[in-house]
This record gives structure tokens, sequence and C-alpha cells, in this order.
């Protein structure tokens, strides 16, 4: 086989032809509406976004939000859980519920001349669902289980404790998930009560994308919906501060019999919408956020400590946090986290030009794939709404980013690295990994269980 052609580099063949859909926004009473133009298939994928999510959840009854949004579709109407999943699948739509630490989502994918049914057994689910005792004494012990399960796992360990070091003190420190005992205390009347009280009376946004124009869908929406688009809003819970973290200190998870340790390493952070987030998205790209990163480069190319390691900064609607995160060899734990502060603390030595013009042109020319299918357009929306961001936001994003200076990221990395207040967090065989960390490190070394009590 001739592979003359590799020695080649690919030609342009041009300018790609990408627009960005056009947002028109609807509404009626407590329901938003965001709708974008999309006709490229006969299919309709419509959101909804709850202003609920476990932050929210009362103190001892973590989980309650996330076993009611998965109550809500166990029977809804007439239907039990079966004949309603059957009617969804006799439709062909695609419907699901997820919640995280902010919304409830749903979600439904139909055909458009099904559109109308699907909304119509949609409205079912959020305004009428059964909530009976045998489906709730199922879900419970599902979540009970799952619970029971993500002990098991060091990243969803990893993941769940770096919250709870980092956002301590406000709700975004327990997992959606909930706790076994607060789950334990969940009745039934509460998850009723959830939904009628709170559920029931919070902000609605609908987004919809297909070729069905906005006011029609808004009549068909209201015409499903409008009973509930009256009621009074619930006031908002008021977020707690999250605390700086005053020093480095180092957590350690014994998970018995590891080969691995699960490695997270960062702070707390800024919202979405505070400012300075292009700088920052370019610092991280540069940082951990692709495969040529710096992280990455230097902990799998060079070293051979893991199969990729990568840093982001993650947005809540209240609050952030940076982190690293990868995966090594127990006997490499100690020197893995040795090359992510050296890397930490070189960011904020500056970035070079042409890092940042890679950075600048790897964002840029992905970004059109970002708006391809359906589910893609509907979620960068979401985002807009979630996070209070303008509409016209993705209009400017290719200029945001070609337009940040270095000096603009130099000044991210200072503010937004904070390589002398981190929390470290490893999860894996103490036994040996302890070792190694007091051998290289002078931090305080605190041990945990899975629940993050120290030991």
């Amino acid at each position: 086989m001739n592979n003359d052609f590799r020695k080649y580099k690919p030609e342009a063949i041009g300018k790609i032809d990408f627009r960005l859909p056009t947002i028109e926004t609807a509404g009626f009473g407590n329901v938003s509406i965001y709708h974008a133009k999309k006709n490229n298939l006969p299919i309709c994928q419509l959101e909804v976004i709850i202003e609920c999510g476990s932050k929210e959840d009362p103190d001892a009854q973590e989980g309650l939000t996330h076993l009611a949004a998965m109550m809500i579709d166990e029977g809804a109407g007439e239907y039990s859980s079966l004949q309603l999943s059957e009617e969804f699948e006799k439709l062909g739509t695609i419907f699901s519920i997820s919640s995280d630490k902010d919304i409830i989502h749903l979600s439904i994918l139909s055909l458009e001349e099904y559109i109308e049914r699907s909304v119509e057994l949609l409205s079912l689910v959020l305004l009428k669902p059964r909530l009976e005792s045998d489906d709730f004494n199922r879900e419970k012990q599902k979540l009970l289980a799952k619970i029971l399960q993500s002990k098991d796992n060091p990243s969803n360990i990893a993941s769940t404790l770096f919250d709870k070091i980092v956002y301590d003190g406000s709700g975004y420190s327990t997992p959606v998930i909930g706790k076994s005992d607060s789950v334990e205390s969940i009745s039934l009347a509460e998850i009723q009560s959830f939904h009628k009280n709170v559920l029931l009376n919070k902000k609605w946004s609908v987004i919809s994308i297909g070729s069905i124009p906005v006011l029609e869908i808004t009549k068909m929406l209201e015409r499903y919906l409008k009973d509930n688009a009256e009621n009074s809003l619930a006031e908002p819970e008021l977020f707690s501060t999250v605390n700086d973290i005053e020093n480095s200190f180092i957590y350690v998870v014994d998970h018995e019999g590891a080969a691995q340790t699960e490695i997270m390493i960062g702070h707390g952070g800024t919202k979405r919408n505070s400012g300075e987030y292009y700088a920052k998205h370019l610092l991280n790209s540069i940082l951990g956020g692709q495969f040529t990163s710096r992280i990455n480069l230097n902990l799998r190319e060079d070293k051979g400590y893991t199969y990729g390691a990568g840093s982001s900064f993650n947005y809540n609607k209240e609050a952030g946090a940076f982190y690293v995160t990868t995966s090594v060899q127990s006997e490499v734990t100690g020197n893995a986290v040795k090359e992510i502060l050296y890397e930490l603390k070189k960011i904020k030595e500056g970035v070079t030009e042409e890092e940042l013009d890679f950075a600048k042109s790897s964002l840029v020319k992905r970004f059109p794939s970002q708006f391809e299918t359906y589910s893609q357009v509907a979620n960068n929306i979401s985002n807009l709404v979630i996070h209070n961001l303008e509409l016209e936001y993705y209009n400017d994003y290719i200029r945001n980013i070609s337009g940040c200076s270095i000096d603009e990221v130099n000044r991210a990395g200072m503010n937004h690295i904070h390589d002398s207040k981190l929390a470290i967090l490893c999860v894996g065989n103490s036994t040996i990994i302890k070792e190694q960390l007091t051998a290289l490190f002078d931090y305080e070394i605190i041990d945990l269980d899975k629940e993050g009590n120290k030991i």
C-alpha cells in the first residue's frame, strides 16, 4: 500500500459556511421560551429547565431534589410508569430527566409530527405525576444502591469529596444524589410536598430547536402548561459564600487494594459570568484543557505516569472551581502531584505567544462543531439561561477569543490560579501513597474516610 500521501499536509479547501442560529424569545406567565430554528431534519428538540437543584436541599435531606426528579416520570396522569414509557416509545420520542446542583432538566427529542403529543405527555410528568408508594420505594432503593456503588468508584469519591472541601459551607458541598442516611430519611409525603410547593413554584425555561415557528411552539406549550404558569414564584434561596482555602493541605482517602491513585488538585473559583472568562478559557487550554497542554504533555508524554491528565475551570450558577485531575499508578503518586504543582506555579510566570496562538486557533476552529446537532444547540442555549448570559453571547465568542491579549491571559493566571492555597486530594492505597507524599511535601496530610470525615 502506497502511503506517500502521508508526507504532505492536507490543504485547506476554504472557509466553512457557518452561521449561528438566531435565538427568538417568547413566553407566558412564569414560563420563558427560547427558540432556535434548525430544519435539516424533521425533528424537534425541546428542553425544560427548572431552577431548583440539589444546592437547595434542606439539611439532613440531601438527595431530595434528585429523588423527586427521578419520581415524576414514574407514572403520570392516567398512565402507570410502564404505560408512560410505552406512550413515548410509540411516538419514537426520546425522553429523559436529570438533575444537578442548580437545575432539574427534562428533555424530549421528537419527530415534528408527534411533538404536540410528546408535549402533552411531558405536561403530565410535570403537572400530574402519580407519586405512588410502590414507585417511591423502588426509586428510593435504586438511589440507595447507586450511592453505595459510588463509594467503590475512586473517581466519584474524588469528585464528591473535592466539592465537599472546596464548597464547604454551601449547598454545592453535598452530592447531588445525597447520602445514605439523608435519602433513608426522605418520605413520600416530602416528595409530594416538594413537587407541589417547590417544583411547581420555580421559574421554568423552555428551549425549542426545530423548524416549527416560535409562535406555534408557544401556543402549544401554553395549551398544556397554562395551569401552572400563573403560580407565585418561590423566592430563590440565598447562596452561602464559598470561602477561600487558607493554605494548601493534602487529603488522603484510603481505597484498599487500589492499583491507581485518583488525584484532584484545585480550589474555589468565580461564577461563569463574573468576568475574565475568555482569558481563563485560553489559559486553561494551554495549561490542561487540550491534549497538547502543558500538564498532559508533562505527565503523559514526558513522564509516562498516566493515560491522560487535564485541568478545568468548572462553573456552577453561583460559584465555580478550578481543578486538575488525573489517575496514576500508586507508585508514582507523589511525583505526579509534584509535577502538577510545578505546572501550576510555572503557568503563573506567563504563557508564550506561540502557545496562545495555538490555543486561539484550536478554540476558534472547533467552535462551529459545537452547534452541529439539535442537542448541542439546545445545550448551548441552556448555558445562556443558567448562567444569565446575553443572548448574543455566541455571536461575539470568536471575536472575544481572538482579541484576548497575552497580558490578559497572564493576568488571569495570576488572579485565578492559587498555587499556594490548594486542596490536594488523593484517593488510593494510603499505605503506598502517604509515604511518598510525606517525603516530598511539607503540607499537612489529613486522612479522610469515603464520606469526607476526618479520621
